[in-house]
């Protein structure tokens, strides 16, 4: 077996000696084998799967996951151990045929973390956003964003395609970046005219042409519309090598001062503490992970002075209970002051000197990155 760790290997040995000493609790042993599996091969289940699905009539067990060793490791331990009633599955599931991608067709799709409306919010894509589609159950589909979030979507908010499709449809060539924080797209060139869809910052278009003050652009789903020329601009991709640019970034962060709090939110509709942060420095190139607690990895640490003089508009700083423990980011202006969502999008200090000081946000600062 490949890339095993010698823990691995030594668990299948173990559950082997357990299995062939006839225990009553062989399934229970099953199941604990494939925890240590899924802890090895998927420690984190928001950004790759490992579902593991127990028959309600007989004792069979179905493995869904997405990673090729996970199912390569289990399919070896079954061998070893003459077990016939554990199926793997890897996904995407081979009933999409070959649509198994998609692009966001309304203005914000909301992910959940079960596929039915009254689930968790858990986070959100934006119009045009690409997206891999692992599987469906009855109107959902089972998506990963290319910051490798995992959530169901209702089809209504996707258009599912091929590859080929996609690539034909929604090539980066022809595509727009829509500037502005909250607009529309209309049935003509006219603001007075019907409107086809709300459009968020960051959104993507395809760009048709221009008519005077407008360009016409067409939806993921092929719905085609005006939008003002100055909301749009040419989409690029991110380019490391161009640097950061730190004064236009805060000035991003700074048209969403006042835009409520919304658990699981990542766009201008709402956000939440990571989901501000992540959108802001995607509307500069710079794609990070969904969470604080995934954020906190990135970039290098800044030994920050007692009067933060050394940290600098852009850093990300990370609060908590412990350095192990992150529950919230924010991004710095400069010096003490930060900029952050907590209630809404607001403006703090951890300088006690100032008017926006809040204690408790210093008390639990516990590292400052630069990305």
């Amino acid at each position: 077996m490949k890339n095993l760790s010698v823990f691995t290997l030594l668990f299948i040995i173990g559950a082997t000696f357990l299995f062939s000493c006839g225990s009553p609790s062989n399934n229970e042993a099953i199941l604990s084998t494939l925890d240590e599996f899924q802890k090895e091969f998927v420690p984190d289940k928001r950004i790759a799967v490992f579902n593991v699905i127990q028959s309600e009539t007989s004792d069979s067990i179905t493995v869904e996951t997405t990673s090729q060793n996970a199912k390569s490791a289990i399919e070896e331990f079954l061998t070893s151990n003459n077990s016939d009633n554990i199926t793997v599955k890897l996904l995407p599931d081979s009933v999409l045929g070959d649509d198994q991608f998609a692009v966001v067709r309304v203005s914000v799709a909301n992910l959940r973390r079960d596929p039915r409306h009254q689930a968790e919010m858990i986070d959100q894509a934006i119009m045009g956003t690409r997206l891999k589609v692992l599987k469906r159950q009855r109107g959902w589909y089972y998506i990963q964003t290319p910051w490798e979030y995992l959530g169901w979507i209702t089809s209504g908010s996707l258009e599912i395609m091929d590859e080929t499709a996609l690539n034909d449809s929604w090539s980066p060539d022809e595509l727009v970046y829509v500037n502005s924080v909250d607009t529309r797209v209309f049935d003509s060139a006219n603001t007075n005219s019907g409107v086809v869809s709300d459009v968020t910052l960051g959104a993507t278009l395809r760009f048709i042409e221009t008519s005077g003050l407008y360009a016409k652009v067409a939806l993921p789903d092929g719905r085609e519309g005006y939008i003002r020329a100055t909301e749009i601009q040419p989409f690029a991709e991110s380019d490391p090598t161009n640097g950061l640019d730190r004064e236009a970034l805060i000035t991003t962060a700074n048209r969403f001062h006042g835009l409520p709090y919304l658990w699981g939110g990542n766009s201008g509709k709402g956000f939440d503490c990571s989901g501000f942060t992540q959108t802001v420095f995607k509307n500069h190139g710079i794609l990070l992970p969904r969470d604080a607690n995934m954020q906190v990895e990135m970039g290098t640490t800044v030994e920050f002075a007692d009067n933060f003089t050394n940290v600098q508009k852009g850093d990300l700083l990370f609060f908590g209970p412990n350095r192990n423990r992150i529950t919230h980011v924010g991004i710095s202006l400069g010096g003490g002051k930060f900029i952050h969502s907590s209630s809404y999008v607001q403006i703090n200090s951890l300088n006690p000197d100032d008017s926006d000081y809040d204690e408790g946000r210093r008390n639990s600062l516990q590292v400052i990155k630069r990305i």
